[in-house]
């Protein structure tokens, strides 16, 4: 049986993995030239900023409060796909503070 402790850790590794991919997808995003291309990693980056939500709900499931030093980041209009449209209908994209290590 898993502890309290255990289950903790197992989402905090699986934050580290969802982080890790939606920063990936956005800097892909900004790589290609492609509106196509484009939109597809940064919705890629939007689902993955989902599933960080996910996995912080199961982390406050199991008494998880402290901070992890990850901040809400709004893009540049000119780096997201639909530009002020899709900036003002929520295209945020969720990091690590590097400042803090991303823990």
């Amino acid at each position: 049986m898993f502890s309290k402790e255990d289950y903790i850790n197992y989402f905090l590794q699986i934050k580290q993995v969802e982080l890790a991919m939606q920063e990936q997808f956005l800097k892909y995003s900004r790589a290609v030239d492609d509106p196509e291309l484009k939109d597809i990693f940064f919705r890629l980056s939007r689902e993955e900023t989902a599933h960080n939500k996910i996995v912080d709900g199961m982390l406050a499931s199991f008494g998880y409060d402290e901070k992890l030093g990850v901040r809400e980041l709004v893009p540049d209009e000119a780096e997201v796909p639909g530009g002020k449209e899709a900036v003002a209908a929520g295209g945020t994209v969720c990091l690590a503070n590097k400042s803090s290590g991303g823990k």
